[in-house]
């Protein structure tokens, strides 16, 4: 099976609905129906794994990718690590973990990547990634009106800005195929500048005076005077 293949069934498996997959088996809601429920936790579960299995075999990021695996990955892209920090923290067992903190961006992509690791309660074994987003910017200029986001990519978050849209989604599931879709269907641009602060300045405001000034520049932030 060619990686384009694999792609196309990781995508089928990122937009699976287990409940819905649940309701279609056994014809009842899963509002009234208990086996409905179990049945589409099964599905669930099983979807994960697949899902898993074809990202991993597509070099994409999937559930429990190892940091080190992680990092190679948007280096590969053609990330640049801005800032990386290790912090310490106590869980609520009393064990100290200490998990490693980036943020990445893409210079001719105007792209921001900020994300963690998780620390393993067992010092033996690897880092791996905890959560993060990635953050950017298209024109969207020459799509259809009413061009269905969530259909596309599934879990995004994105607002508009005149022909400007933000937008960020997790990079812990196929960042680089998802990625690829949003490349492929609309030109990456710098951030808008608007008078009033934008979504991603909003989500991203604590981090700001701590980046370098060509990442503030596509981002459309106001160097301090």
């Amino acid at each position: 099976m060619s990686d384009e293949q694999l792609r196309q069934r990781a995508l089928k498996a990122l937009m699976f609905d287990s409940l819905d997959t649940a309701e279609k088996i056994t014809g009842k809601s899963y509002a009234d129906d208990a086996e409905t429920i179990q049945l589409g936790f099964t599905c669930l579960q099983q979807n994960k794994m697949r899902k898993r299995a074809i990202l991993a075999e597509i070099g994409d990021t999937h559930a429990g990718i190892f940091w080190n695996d992680f990092l190679k990955i948007i280096f590969d892209l053609g990330f640049k690590i801005i800032q990386s920090k290790r912090s310490i923290e106590e869980r609520e067992d009393g064990i100290v973990v200490s998990p490693t903190n980036v943020i990445a961006a893409h210079p001719e992509k105007k792209l921001l990547i900020c994300a963690n690791s998780y620390v393993p309660t067992d010092p033996q074994k690897n880092q791996i990634i905890g959560s993060g987003k990635i953050y950017g910017s298209i024109d969207v200029s020459g799509l259809r009106e009413g061009f269905d986001w969530y259909q596309f990519l599934g879990q995004i978050s994105f607002s508009f800005y005149g022909d400007k849209m933000q937008f960020y989604f997790g990079v812990n599931e196929a960042l680089v195929t998802r990625l690829q879709l949003v490349e492929t269907t609309a030109p990456l641009c710098n951030w808008p500048n608007d008078e009033e602060p934008t979504m991603l300045y909003g989500l991203l405001e604590d981090k700001i005076p701590d980046l370098p000034d060509w990442v503030k520049e596509f981002m459309g932030t106001r160097k301090e005077k």
